[in-house]
């Protein structure tokens, strides 16, 4: 196979008509219509494949089967004359003398019998061998590149690949059924489209699209309703359409992919989707994607491999020693370490470790270290990237001996820092069991030391012990080399307690990635079925592709791929604990217990939610007076976020509110944060003022370690981290420091950022809205002027907010909004929202409110101030109607079931209601 760093490019086609220069060329004339051009190589189809040629190979299957079957009673015969002739002999009928001088034709006829099965066992080995290999050699990279056809044409004869040779039985079988499928439907040729409605009855094809949420009758009638539409013909043989050649070259191709022997029926059905017009289109109608068919073949050949490796494994498990024991007969017991340790050999043969998938390339750098006489090898990787799971599938390899030769007869076995520390209080006691275990590896000789988070064996030493501590005393064995040592760790540890101490020096580092979304949904489905066998229910590939989607984009705290199998458990559980035993789990199973896990709406629209979304401004109006232009484009960035129509690497939205204080910027973004997360207390503020130095960074993303409060992350990184789902307000933003902003800068575009720590915190499922009162004196000058505010927002670009914020940091933001001073008749509608949350208030003690209209506008003219808003409307309202109702109700005035009348004047009337 070529190397990661070569891409074999897709099948070159070449069409064949046979040219007059040509036809002397036997392959070419028989390579059909079609020949390909792939891997550096030319490939055609050589098997003939019409209503003769069929007729001929079932007549020639036919006659063989009749032949064998033939010789196999024969030889059953001579078998059966040979045993009753011994049975006469082991009796004493007759003595062997008697059947030598007689020359007894029994015997005769008994060793014919015995060549004749011989010959017939040799034949069907040699059938079953006759299917050859797809072999694998990386091309140079000038075969890589596109030719024409005088390339082809001069390629000797006998380097021509007859694809023919590597397709299964059942695969020819199933190409043989849809030409006979074509001419019984009278077609004028065969297509793609013959072969799927063949190949639907598969018992592979069917797991496919069932893993696909696709059922067979649904897919079965929209093939047949295709293949009734096409036009007949006049009568004879089909031939194959250029599409089915290219069929069968694309199937090729994709088992030469995905690294198979042979070309088997999943291959053809994905193929399928590159060449047949009509058949991809009857995919694509069921929302069938190339991507997502090969992904569940793949699950489908992963799941076949399981069983044959555990099979495989099982059998080569038997000739593992099953005590500490060698082969070699050179171990000793090790009674000492086995208190302290774990035999994982033991626990892969018996079966007790997880099956490794997609790690091979880190297994094999274990090789290559270890066999470069290093003293050990450490594995460097974040908690769930699968440091354990490489280490079992070591273990699995050592069990079935399919590993190098300074792996093989040796024993796997993790050593216990809990229970080697646990109880070890006397002077000098941890160290002595230490060595005490050192001496009985070495001593065993057989055994590969496995120590997982070995950053906590430094510095640990006994109560009062002196000298070396746990690491060093390690450190000094491993130095000797006496035996293997592999250890894992995770990044921040090792850097700050392994990296630049002994520890460090002797091991080889090794790294462990955090796998992507494509090698996860391969983790996934390996894992799938034990999952599926302990909850009884069953995932669709939808599902697993969610699954691994929603955990990457929602779950921070944990990493790929431990925080995908976590959730596909979860979810698992989930459905068959609301919807019962042998169901079905859906991408929207997937989707709701996601919104219920974070908050945040994932699940396909509800036509009630559509309705709610299409009324957002109508719903914002209820919270907030006027500023139209404003609520438009927050109602139009939330539209967007639901409908996924947004650039899931940045933040939902990025929004800079100007204008004058009291206009109800904060109220807005109060109002967004109840209607997208459900509640106001998803807000996240940050006074901004409070930043106006340089060196209060430290406050926001935590100050770097070894200096005070190291150990611990900044109040906003520490904040979005715990709390993901929800709106960042940055208030007055104006005030903070260029530096501070600077920090802006990288939240806003790429949606992350880094904390003192290390750690990438995610700002992508936020609403970031920062408000300013900067250039709030122009902003009422052209108010006054009854200047438009789109008008007015580009004077402040232009002029105003150069002051204060640099452009490619103004560039970051989706909608910059200038808020209008309110006016006195819109405060009017504000007094009665602050008289109405008043009168919630006063429900909640069986109290009604109400209000005179001259009560509410003799309140307005008093709190009606243009340079400050609203805000002391705010405090007009507390001063003399929350006062009055709280000495009311202090006197005992208004009781339950009251209702207070607001009247001029701040007076509360109260009319009692009627006492039983």
């Amino acid at each position: 196979m070529p190397g990661p760093n070569i891409t074999i490019p897709p099948i070159q086609y070449f069409p064949w008509s046979g040219p007059a220069g040509n036809r002397g060329n036997k392959k070419a004339e028989q390579a059909g219509s079609l020949l390909g051009w792939f891997n550096g190589q030319v490939i055609y189809w050589k098997r003939p494949i019409n209503e003769f040629s069929l007729w001929l190979t079932r007549l020639k299957e036919f006659s063989q089967k009749v032949y064998l079957s033939i010789l196999i009673i024969f030889g059953a015969f001579g078998l059966l004359l040979g045993f009753w002739k011994l049975s006469q002999v082991w009796s004493g009928d007759v003595s062997l003398e008697t059947i030598w001088e007689t020359r007894a034709p029994e015997f005769f006829l008994f060793w014919v019998a015995v060549l004749v099965f011989e010959y017939v066992f040799f034949r069907l080995s040699w059938e079953s061998q006759k299917q050859k290999i797809i072999r694998r050699a990386p091309p140079a990279p000038s075969q890589l590149a596109r030719v024409d056809f005088s390339v082809i044409a001069g390629i000797p004869q006998r380097q021509w690949i007859d694809v023919s040779h590597f397709f299964t039985r059942e695969s020819l079988k199933a190409i043989e059924r849809a030409v006979n499928l074509g001419h019984a439907l009278k077609h004028p040729a065969v297509e793609p489209l013959h072969l799927l409605s063949v190949i639907c009855r598969h018992k592979d094809v069917q797991l496919v699209f069932a893993r696909l949420g696709v059922t067979m009758k649904v897919l079965s009638d929209k093939v047949n309703r295709t293949l009734k539409a096409k036009n007949g013909a006049s009568g004879g043989s089909p031939p194959l359409s250029q599409g089915f050649y290219q069929l069968l070259f694309g199937a090729y191709e994709e088992a030469y992919r995905r690294r198979s022997k042979a070309v088997e029926i999943p291959d053809l059905l994905t193929a399928m989707m590159k060449t047949g017009r009509e058949a991809q289109a009857v995919l694509y109608d069921l929302d069938i994607e190339l991507e997502e068919l090969r992904n569940v073949v793949i699950w489908i050949n992963i799941q076949s491999a399981l069983r044959r490796n555990m099979s495989h494994y099982r059998s080569q498990a038997r000739f593992k020693p099953k005590g500490n024991m060698n082969r070699a007969m050179t171990a000793v017991a090790t009674p000492f370490l086995d208190r302290f340790s774990t035999d994982l050999t033991q626990l892969a043969k018996a079966g007790y470790l997880p099956y490794c998938v997609n790690r091979e390339q880190e297994i094999e750098s274990i090789y290559r270290a270890v066999e470069s006489e290093s003293n050990g090898v450490v594995l460097i990787g974040n908690p769930g990237v699968g440091r354990r799971t490489i280490i079992a599938g070591l273990a699995e390899r050592m069990v079935t001996e399919d590993v190098p030769e300074l792996f093989r007869d040796k024993r796997l076995v993790s050593l216990s820092l809990s229970s080697l520390i646990a109880g070890a209080s006397a002077p000098g006691e941890l160290e002595q069991r230490l060595l005490g275990i050192l001496a009985d590896v070495i001593r065993s000789g057989n055994i590969i030391l496995v120590v997982q988070d070995i950053h906590n064996m430094v510095g640990v030493t006994t109560e009062r012990g002196e000298g070396l501590d746990l690491s060093e005393v390690f450190t000094e064995y491993v130095n000797k080399k006496s035996f293997i040592v592999i250890a894992t760790s995770n990044p921040i540890e090792y850097r700050r307690y392994v990296e630049t101490g002994a520890l460090g020096a002797c091991l080889r580092r090794i790294p462990v990635e955090e796998m992507d979304e494509n090698q996860t949904i391969l983790v996934l489905e390996a894992k799938a079925g034990v999952v599926e066998y302990q909850q009884q229910v069953y995932f669709s590939y939808d599902a697993i592709a969610a699954i691994v989607k929603f955990s990457q984009r929602f779950i921070h705290e944990r990493y790929l791929p431990e925080k995908a199998t976590q959730f596909m458990e979860e979810v698992g559980a989930y459905v068959r604990r609301t919807r019962g035993k042998r169901k079905i789990v859906t991408s929207e199973d997937v989707a709701q217990v996601v919104s219920a896990k974070v908050g945040v709406p994932v699940t396909k629209v509800t036509e009630k939610e559509s309705q709610k979304l299409l009324h957002l401004e109508e719903r914002i109006h209820g919270r907030l007076v006027g500023q139209d232009e404003a609520v438009k484009m927050v109602a139009e960035s939330l539209r967007r976020a639901r409908a996924e129509l947004r650039d899931l690497k940045r933040p939902i939205v990025n929004l800079l509110f100007l204008g004058p204080t009291g206009v109800g910027k904060t109220e807005l973004a109060k109002t967004v944060a109840e209607v997208y997360f459900g509640s106001e207390e998803a807000m996240i503020r940050v006074d901004m003022s409070e930043y106006q130095e340089s060196k209060s960074i430290d406050r926001l993303i935590g100050a770097p370690p070894g200096l005070t409060k190291g150990e611990e992350g900044g109040y906003l990184t520490e904040a979005v981290r715990r709390q993901p789902f929800s709106l960042l307000l940055l208030d007055e933003i104006e005030k903070a420091h260029p530096d501070i902003l600077n920090v802006f800068l990288q939240v806003m575009d790429d949606g992350r950022l880094t904390d003192s720590l290390g750690r990438t915190i995610d700002f992508t499922n936020i609403i970031l809205i920062a408000t300013s009162n900067a250039g709030t004196p122009l902003i009422q000058q052209r108010v006054r002027e009854n200047k438009p505010i789109m008008e007015i927002r580009d004077e402040l670009i232009n002029t105003e907010l150069s002051k204060y914020f640099r452009p490619e940091f103004l560039n970051r933001f989706d909608g910059i909004m200038v808020f209008r001073p309110l006016a006195q008749e819109e405060l009017y509608q504000v007094a009665e929202l602050l008289l109405g949350k008043v009168a919630g208030r006063l429900e909640e003690k069986g109290i009604s409110l109400k209000a005179t209209p001259e009560a509410i506008a003799e309140l307005v003219q008093e709190g009606y101030d243009p340079a400050f808003g609203a805000r002391p409307l705010r405090r007009v309202i507390q001063n003399k109607v929350d006062n009055a109702l709280a000495n009311h109700l202090l006197q005992g005035k208004l009781t339950r079931r009251d209702v207070a009348v607001l009247e001029p004047g701040g007076v509360i009337r109260v009319e009692k209601a009627e006492r039983l």
